[in-house]
């Protein structure tokens, strides 16, 4: 009697492979998760950057006035804030001519313009 072998995987093949899959996803996840976070911080950073020249763009230049307070997001002239900004406050100084923007990014992360630069505030 003749026995014909198939030209298929084994049941071995398919575990090793599946065990390499495995192992090669537990590697990249806490690099992928920590470059996530980087670009979500760095997002928010850039959302604040983008409110201070809508505020600069809404100051009126005869008279240097700040515009009244309103939303961060009405300020970049969006409809909302970005999905990498969990909160955003503009707080315009009327009497010195001078605002702040303070911005909590969704890792946590708080972020503050005091009108020369944009810092990370430690937690």
């Amino acid at each position: 009697m003749t026995v014909f072998r198939t030209g298929g995987y084994s049941l071995i093949d398919a575990l090793m492979v599946v065990f390499i899959v495995g192992l090669l996803t537990a590697i990249l996840t806490p690099n992928l998760r920590r470059a996530v976070a980087t670009a979500n911080d760095a997002a928010t950073k850039a959302y604040i950057h983008h409110v201070i020249k809508g505020v600069e763009a809404e100051r009126d230049i005869a008279t240097m006035t700040l515009p009244a307070a309103k939303t961060c997001a009405a300020l970049a002239h969006l409809r909302a804030d970005p999905l990498s900004v969990a909160s955003c406050v503009y707080d315009p100084d009327v009497a010195n001519e001078t605002y702040t923007i303070s911005a909590t990014s969704v890792t946590g992360k708080r972020f503050y313009y005091n009108g020369a630069e944009v810092v990370q505030l430690e937690p």
